[in-house]
């Protein structure tokens, strides 16, 4: 079972930890932990009292952490992981301690690429929000869907390259998606496979963090 919070958002520092049966994990804005060097990214084992490094890291900030299975899905702004090009996205395999991209990764015509928010659902998809105009070179605004060899744009996404998706949540065949988005309005919506709506009138505000407990939420 693996847990997940937000950390603060301070320019130096943890931005989210992850509990999962290999210990914990870290993602944020860091190059070392207890004296060893670690670029943004550690795990650390209770049952040894030790913190690792994750290869040679990130060359930028974390800001989300998601496991599936034996992987390590990280999102953020950066370049590399590992020392590959991966373009805001990547998988850490916590077996073999290698580093992967999900394709060509994220892009932004405007703005610096920053992948905010990740989820999964029951058939191994990978869900990533964040600010990117594209994901695997196919046009996606601000959240897109990875199957395990391609990425595939949600409808006509969310919002523009000036908003900001940070949260994720997987209810069924629904996809909960929060954050702040100028239009349409709401910032908290419901991708249906085919279209996005907005939830019970939304927020007036930034939506941040969402999870979906037990039964659907529809």
């Amino acid at each position: 079972m693996e847990r997940s919070i937000r950390a603060g958002r301070g320019w130096l520092g943890i931005r989210f930890c992850l509990c999962a049966q290999w210990g914990l994990y870290i993602g944020g804005t860091f190059q070392h932990v207890a004296g060893i060097s670690a670029n943004n990214v550690a795990r650390w084992v209770a049952s040894t009292n030790t913190w690792s490094a994750l290869g040679s890291g990130t060359d930028g900030t974390i800001g989300a952490l998601l496991f599936s299975g034996d992987t390590l899905y990280v999102g953020g702004g950066f370049i590399h992981a590992g020392g590959i090009e991966v373009n805001g996205i990547a998988s850490y395999n916590v077996n073999s301690g290698t580093w992967s991209n999900l394709g060509s990764g994220m892009a932004s015509t405007n703005l610096g690429v920053s992948v905010a928010a990740l989820a999964t659902d029951g058939s191994g998809n990978i869900y990533a929000g964040g600010r990117f105009d594209s994901a695997g070179g196919i046009p996606a605004v601000n959240i897109a869907r990875w199957n395990g060899s391609s990425w595939s744009a949600m409808g006509s996404g969310l919002g523009s390259i000036w908003d900001l998706i940070q949260a994720i949540a997987v209810s069924g065949s629904d996809v909960y998606a929060g954050g702040y988005v100028v239009s349409p309005a709401g910032n908290l919506y419901k991708f249906d496979g085919s279209f996005w709506s907005v939830v019970g009138g939304g927020t007036n505000g930034m939506v941040s963090s969402w999870h979906s407990v037990g039964a659907t939420c529809s």
